[in-house]
């Protein structure tokens, strides 16, 4: 019997089958095969998918341009101060040479180079906003807390702010007075012109009056005297109707001018 394997023949092992072997084996091992099992439906799950809680979306927003208030000042002096020496509101051309001059002297201060440059049409803007806060604080009721606030003395930081607001409120009124007037006289060639149709209306007046005077000591013709009349008044009638035209041309070059200054007038940007 050494060296040699001997095969029990047991009654019970006839009677298993190969399922059966196994189903012993999966007994035996319960926890190994639990896990594996666990492990391999892991394994297929796909993962849940992360969304971002609504507080956490961001959205796109509209960033509103802010400049430099001594770049606005500068630019407010300059229009405010052609406007007033030369008696008209500047045109879309002057005006962005004028902001190009404060720019240029916005930078010879120490100004920042990257500082955001006032266009034609935020320039429109600025003073219209800052018109609205003008008659927006005249307009507000000064109570007892008004005196109080007055009446405390300023830090440096509300002290330099009140002068900003002064010089802003003293270049708007400069800026309104001139077009106040220039609705009325809206360009000097136009008010040269006027100047010269009055001149010759009144030289007209006065030798119509000087004919009348002389007529009566020199015509003795009744018939002389009635024509010359009706010259003098035929003349009159011709000034007066060339005076009507270049009036109501004078009107129609005032309406142009506001309906291109709304026109032109932005009405979204904020400064």
């Amino acid at each position: 019997m050494d060296g040699e394997d001997v095969e029990l023949e047991l009654p019970w092992k006839a009677t298993l089958d190969d399922e059966a072997f196994a189903s012993m084996d999966y007994a035996t091992h319960p926890t190994s095969c639990a896990a594996d099992s666990n492990s391999n439906q892991r394994r297929h799950e796909k993962p849940p998918i992360l969304r971002p809680r609504p507080s956490a979306i961001t959205t796109t927003r509209f960033k509103r341009k802010s400049f430099s208030k001594q770049l606005q000042l500068l630019c407010l002096q300059r229009y405010a101060e052609y406007a007033n020496n030369h008696g008209r509101i500047p045109d879309k051309q002057k005006t962005e040479q004028l902001l190009h001059q404060s720019y240029v002297q916005f930078l010879k201060e120490g100004g920042e180079r990257d500082e955001c440059r006032l266009t034609y049409a935020d320039f429109l803007k600025l003073v219209r906003n800052r018109r609205s806060e003008i008659n927006a604080r005249a307009q507000r009721p000064k109570g007892n807390g008004e005196a109080f606030k007055q009446a405390v003395v300023l830090t440096p930081a509300k002290k330099k702010l009140q002068e900003e607001r002064d010089k802003i409120r003293e270049y708007i009124g400069m800026i309104d007075r001139t077009r106040e007037q220039a609705r009325l006289v809206p360009d000097p060639q136009q008010h040269l012109n006027y100047s010269a149709l009055v001149d010759k209306s009144t030289q007209a007046m006065t030798v119509e009056k000087s004919g009348e005077e002389s007529s009566s000591s020199t015509l003795s013709d009744p018939m002389e005297q009635l024509e010359a009349i009706l010259r003098i008044q035929q003349e009159t009638q011709n000034i007066q109707r060339e005076i009507a035209a270049r009036l109501e041309s004078v009107s129609r070059a005032m309406r142009h001018h506001e309906s291109q200054v709304e026109f032109e007038e932005p009405s979204c940007v904020s400064v």
